[in-house]
C-alpha cells in the first residue's frame, strides 16, 4: 500500500489476480517475463499514480500460445516512458516481434530506443513535450 518505487530484474511475474499499488510512482522492469494472464497492461493498470516507467524487454522468452501480440501501456498518470536499446545495435531479440501500444494522455517525455517491435501505435499523447526515437525504427 505504501510502495513508491518498484525495480524488478530477471523476474517472472505470475498473475496475482488483483494488482493494487496505489502509491507507486516509479517502476523499472528489466527482463521481466509475463506468465499466464499477467501482462504489462495489467501491472500498470494497478498503479493509478505511476509517473515514470522504464521497460527493458528480455532477449529470451518462453512463449505461451495465448500470449497477446500487443504490449500495451495505458495510464492517465504516466509522465515519462523509457524503452532503452539495452543490448546494442547488432543484437536481435528472440522475443517475437510485437506491436507496442501507448495510450497515456499525461505523457510528457518518451524515449523509444529499442527497435525490436513490429509497430508502434500511439493514442492520446496530448501532453507530449519531448520524444526521442531510434532512427532504426523507420528503416528496417
Amino acid at each position: 500500500k505504501t510502495l513508491v518505487t518498484l525495480k524488478l530484474r530477471d523476474s517472472a511475474l505470475n498473475d496475482p489476480g488483483l494488482v493494487s499499488m496505489p502509491c507507486l510512482k516509479f517502476m523499472i522492469l528489466r527482463e521481466v517475463q509475463w506468465s499466464g494472464t499477467m501482462s504489462l497492461e495489467k501491472l500498470v493498470s494497478g498503479c493509478p499514480v505511476l509517473e515514470d516507467l522504464t521497460l527493458v524487454r528480455t532477449l529470451i522468452c518462453h512463449i505461451d500460445d495465448d500470449e497477446l501480440p500487443v504490449t500495451r501501456v495505458r495510464s492517465r498518470s504516466l509522465k515519462t516512458f523509457y524503452v532503452p536499446l539495452a543490448y546494442g545495435v547488432g543484437c536481435r531479440s528472440r522475443v517475437p516481434d510485437k506491436v507496442l501500444e501507448i495510450d497515456a494522455p499525461g505523457l510528457e517525455n518518451m524515449t523509444l530506443k529499442e527497435d525490436h517491435f513490429d509497430g508502434i501505435v500511439v493514442k492520446n499523447l496530448t501532453s507530449l513535450f519531448m520524444i526521442e526515437l531510434n532512427p532504426r525504427l523507420f528503416f528496417r
